[in-house]
């Protein structure tokens, strides 16, 4: 899962508490059970450093950041068979033909 909230922990299980989460756990049919088993579904952030943020809510990820972490671990995953993307930072990095450039 590539995401853009910069807080995903396992541990608190964060999706699993409102209805946002249960619909994010339903887009790839998976119970709460399964969706934070490490063996089966990896929840990457987008920068693994944390921007800051301004008035108008987070600061745009640094893409130093996404270059020097994200690359190397999203290469070493094996046996995809679905990723999510979600969020601007998180499209933009996977879906460059969309046309914007805010991450590399």
């Amino acid at each position: 899962m590539a995401a853009t909230f910069p807080s995903v922990s396992r541990e608190i299980r964060p999706s699993s508490a409102d209805a946002s989460g249960e619909r994010l756990r339903a887009w790839p049919g998976l119970k709460a059970d399964a969706f934070y088993d490490p063996r089966r579904v990896a929840i990457l952030p987008m920068g693994f450093c944390y921007p800051g943020s301004s008035r108008g809510g987070d600061l745009p990820r640094r893409p130093e950041c996404a270059q020097t972490w994200r690359q190397s671990l999203v290469h070493g995953l094996k046996h995809v068979q679905l990723t999510l993307v979600i969020g601007r930072y998180a499209a933009d990095w996977h879906l460059p033909e969309n046309g914007r450039t805010s991450a590399d």
